[in-house]
């Protein structure tokens, strides 16, 4: 259990370290804990990176990218141009979305962590 719960917060670590940096150099979206809506006709440019948040993408709403999650739980009605690429994350598609390639990966562990609002950050924001 110690050498499991060791090699979860080292990820989350790891994460958290690589994410922040690479944020400097790219036009992503970030939001890490706490609850997001993306409500229809609202556009995100770019990708969309999640970490331990509860996200809702209604339909009507597009992102142009790819969504990058870690530990989230997802509800997709978006149109998405991108693919989604997810690590230990609960993802529901809806019919309405349009994915380019086939379901997204769910990981090895049985849970997602969810964490209050941490961080919401977009490079055009700043």
């Amino acid at each position: 259990m110690k050498t499991t719960s060791l090699a979860f917060l080292l990820l989350i670590s790891l994460f958290l370290l690589i994410y922040p940096i690479s944020a400097l150099f790219d036009k992503n979206t970030y939001i890490i804990g706490g609850e997001y809506i993306l409500h229809k006709g609202e556009v995100i440019r770019g990708n969309l990176v999640l970490a331990f948040a509860q996200v809702t993408l209604e339909e009507g709403s597009r992102i142009e990218g790819t969504i990058h999650s870690f530990s989230s739980a997802i509800d997709v009605g978006c149109t998405l141009t991108g693919d989604i690429s997810s690590y230990e994350s609960d993802i529901k598609i809806e019919e309405s979305t349009n994915l380019r390639n086939s379901q997204p990966s769910k990981g090895l562990l049985p849970f997602v962590v969810l964490l209050p609002n941490l961080a919401r950050w977009n490079i055009a924001d700043s």
